[in-house]
């Protein structure tokens, strides 16, 4: 079995979950026993991304003329020239792990696609006029030209049927999560680097778009701070941060929240894993999400989850969280956060094993 796995459009610590996603995808076939080759098409400035899993003699890289820092290069780069270099290297199919695929590819090459959402169908208003325009004629394209479409929730399946139709074959594989036995670091080293108390932290994982939802959260540290039982408790948000931040920052400064919530950016697996498992609570107040991996990897750990019943998270959650009912709502956050402080949370975690997730995407690739 021979394929392509475009990594063109990697950008570290920019793209979100979709970067653990591929990460976890990779390490899970790795751990499989199945023959093929895999062509890793990168570019070069996220070579020392993937060069690691060459020490897999399965995988191969190529190097590709992308710029992946410039969005309209690349994806010009891709769909003139990605096709060209799958029959140079006589490589018979295509896995796209996102939404863009190039237009044109020939009879002879099987594609594969995943897609992770339909967001900007729900929040047009948070992207610009080019990139709803990109992502809707992407999405077209891939349901008309895709031989495999793969969701990766069943709400993302539904929500793709409901408004393209697809008439190629859709399958349903959640994503793959990976927690490394090694990916911790000293807990004290964070307690003094966020001046923060054990179990005395809220935590949460998360962009900054609006339909995340952080700002309800923020009302939540507002409302607490004058609470005799929680007031000194900490609220510590991580992951890529864009212009909407300003707005939140603007928030946390006009309530007087500075010092009791932090900001941290983009964080290591280590460091991210460390405060999962250290906080008291895992926050995930999120209004929309095409799978949602950081409540799962909070309840891996045991830590108690409180989160909403929007869109996919009750299914990847397995209805196992602590959910809100009305996700805006700052004082129901304050009695589910309460009631969660000391308990603990469970999943079954083997629906996100990495070795099974990659051999149902190895099958896919392999059905010919």
């Amino acid at each position: 079995m021979k394929f392509a796995l475009d990594l063109t459009w990697v950008r570290h610590a920019k793209v979100g979950g979709t970067e653990s996603f591929i990460n976890n995808l990779i390490k899970g076939m790795i751990m499989t026993d199945v023959d093929f080759e895999a062509y890793l098409l990168i570019s070069g400035n996220n070579l020392s991304l993937f060069e690691k899993y060459t020490e897999d003699a399965r995988f191969h890289l190529i190097e590709c003329m992308s710029d992946n820092s410039n969005v309209m290069k690349r994806l010009i780069w891709q769909h003139i020239k990605l096709c060209k270099m799958l029959i140079k290297y006589k490589i018979p199919v295509l896995f796209e792990p996102v939404y863009d695929k190039p237009f044109f590819v020939p009879k002879k090459i099987r594609t594969v696609t995943t897609i992770h959402d339909l967001q900007v169908l729900h929040y047009p208003e948070y992207q610009s006029f080019l990139r709803n325009l990109r992502q809707r004629v992407m999405w077209f394209s891939d349901v008309k030209t895709s031989d495999c479409i793969v969701c990766i929730s069943k709400y993302t399946a539904d929500d793709l049927l409901k408004h393209y139709k697809p008439k190629c074959e859709v399958k349903v594989i959640h994503n793959p999560i990976f927690v490394g036995e090694n990916e911790y670091m000293a807990y004290e080293a964070l307690e003094e680097k966020y001046q923060i108390k054990e179990k005395k932290f809220f935590y949460t994982i998360t962009g900054t778009n609006p339909h995340k939802n952080v700002e309800t959260i923020i009302e939540l540290m507002k409302l607490i701070s004058v609470d005799s039982e929680l007031s000194d408790y900490k609220l510590l948000i991580s992951g890529s941060v864009n212009d909407h931040a300003k707005k939140l920052i603007e928030q946390i400064n006009k309530s007087g929240l500075e010092n009791r919530i932090i900001i941290t950016g983009f964080v290591s697996n280590e460091e991210r894993n460390t405060l999962l498992k250290e906080c008291a609570c895992f926050l995930y107040p999120s209004l929309f999400e095409g799978f949602g991996m950081p409540p799962i990897e909070a309840m891996m750990m045991g830590t108690p989850t409180v989160t909403t019943r929007c869109t996919s998270i009750p299914e990847v959650t397995q209805n196992r969280a602590i959910y809100v009912e009305e996700p805006k709502n700052a004082e129901e956050w304050v009695n589910k956060v309460r009631d969660a402080i000391g308990t603990s949370s469970c999943i079954d975690i083997s629906e996100y094993e990495p070795k099974k997730i990659a051999l149902q995407y190895l099958q896919v690739i392999k059905n010919r």
